[in-house]
């Protein structure tokens, strides 16, 4: 190093020099310009938009690159939780927070929070302090040892926070990392995701090849911005043995700019899919526009006038002669039987929230089982619509989803035996008695399963209380049991 005359590293400091001697600088940049593809389409967004000036110098380019790649690192020494946070120089010219790209100011502001899992240390500030940005645990069931995998924290920014505006004329966030628009109309959601050591391993837009991060996400007007950063809680487990970071390690590309899901130890978890999926359903609950009428009574929301349908027979209920129907007269409820199991739906039991809506029934078995899945549809004039039909077929967001359900066992094998459980959208729980959790489906977003698994075959009885939130009035859910 002493050629350059670039002095070494000293005592305990550690770092990289990068060191570029002898190219071509022009052609360097030039061909390394994404804005000026070979398309022939002269109207994409790409065709035009001017080359930012980084593109015409090699130590800007560098300057952004730094900071597109490495912001949650940068000058954060709130990162030192997690390792050594950097300090970056460019012939002799340090890259300073003041002198930080405001949506990279942005964004490492939203990597803390997820990082500390929205529980910020006392005295912390950082470019968003003034506001409010979201953050949610990203759960997986079944195969970690802590459900969640990670956090994602999101928020809407307009132009003026970016500094987009005169006197600053700061570039739009799609420039700075490197990802193309689908629209000059309205504004993608992005969606920044890491895992150790925090270097960035991709930006995402729901039109791109990565889109499932952010699937039925909306697209915001010309001044505003989603804007959002997914960080992998890397010390978690898989009950396959390995950590989620070596299971997201391997996952990688050669390029390491995308996640896949891969066989671990013999099984295939599914992980990256469902963490995509989960992801996108925060942020499109988050930003799925309510219709919900405060002005429409309490107890009139488009769904009382059918509660009596919500809680639908199991599969097959009906084909058979041998099924029977009768209303129940104690206690207001509407009793249905098959030959496996008695469930009884309460609808005068039934309450109405702003936004939410709490239905109540009981289930008995006649025969042992194990388990018993509660999936919660669409209902339509020709038949019940399940969320993978109306989000997969129908590009849209389900307009309810279950948030939670309270477990209440009355008897086991005709014993009473009382036990009481509350199961909520991202925690599972689980005992020497049973496992519970919410889940959603295969090519499904949104909460939709309640899942209850005895450890051994029995007879019992147990009581109901699901909560399901409501995202739009018009449609009407039903509720099947298996």
């Amino acid at each position: 190093m002493s050629i350059f005359d670039i002095p070494e590293y000293e005592g305990d400091d550690t770092g990289t020099t990068v060191i570029i001697p002898y190219i071509d600088e022009e052609y360097l940049l030039k061909h390394n310009i994404n804005l000026n593809d070979d398309s022939d389409d002269q109207q994409s967004p790409q065709k035009q938009t001017s080359a930012p000036n980084w593109y015409n110098f090699l130590d800007e380019y560098l300057r952004i690159s730094v900071q597109r790649w490495y912001y949650s690192r940068l000058n954060n020494k709130d990162y030192e939780s997690r390792g050594k946070y950097l300090k970056v120089s460019i012939n002799n010219e340090e890259i300073d927070y003041q002198g930080m790209i405001p949506v990279f100011k942005v964004m490492q502001a939203l990597y803390n929070r997820a990082a500390f899992q929205g529980q910020l240390p006392q005295g912390y500030t950082d470019y968003l302090s003034n506001l409010t940005p979201s953050v949610a645990p990203i759960t997986v069931n079944k195969v970690l040892v802590n459900t969640t995998t990670g956090y994602v924290s999101f928020i809407k920014v307009d132009r003026s926070l970016l500094k987009m505006c005169q006197p600053d004329n700061y570039y739009d966030p799609y420039l700075y990392f490197g990802v193309k628009p689908s629209s000059d109309v309205d504004n993608d959601p992005v969606l920044a995701f890491c895992r150790m050591p925090g270097m960035t391993v991709s930006y995402v837009t729901k039109t791109g090849n990565d889109g499932e991060w952010l699937n039925n996400v909306p697209s915001t007007t010309q001044d505003e911005f989603i804007l959002a950063q997914y960080v992998l809680e890397s010390g978690n487990m898989l009950r396959a043995g390995m950590s989620l970071e070596e299971y997201i390690r391997q996952s990688e590309m050669a390029d390491h700019t995308s996640w896949r899901d891969h066989a671990a130890n013999g099984t295939y978890p599914t992980i990256i899919t469902r963490i995509k999926r989960n992801t996108a359903l925060a942020l499109a609950n988050a930003y799925t526009k309510k219709i919900i009428d405060p002005e429409r009574p309490q107890d009139d929301l488009g769904l009382s006038g059918r509660l009596g349908d919500l809680l639908l027979p199991p599969q097959g209920f009906g084909n058979k002669p041998t099924v029977r129907s009768r209303p129940k007269t104690g206690g207001g409820g509407n009793e249905k039987k098959t030959k496996d199991m008695t469930y009884t739906f309460y609808p005068a039991k039934t309450e109405y929230g702003d936004d939410t809506i709490v239905l109540y029934y009981s289930i008995t078995t006649t025969n042992k089982k194990s388990s018993i899945t509660l999936d919660l549809n669409v209902s339509s004039e020709s038949g019940d619509i399940s969320s993978e039909q109306w989000e997969e077929s129908m590009g849209l967001v389900m307009p309810f989803e279950i948030v939670q359900a309270e477990i209440s066992i009355e008897s086991i094998d005709d014993v009473k035996n009382l036990h009481n459980y509350i199961v909520y959208l991202n925690n599972s729980i689980e005992d020497n008695l049973l496992n519970s959790y919410l889940d959603s489906k295969e090519k499904s977003t949104t909460s939709t399963l309640l899942i209850i698994n005895f450890n051994e075959l029995h007879k019992y009885k147990i009581n109901l209380k699901i909560k399901l939130y409501l995202y739009y009035r018009e449609q009407q859910p039903s509720i099947i049991i298996k």
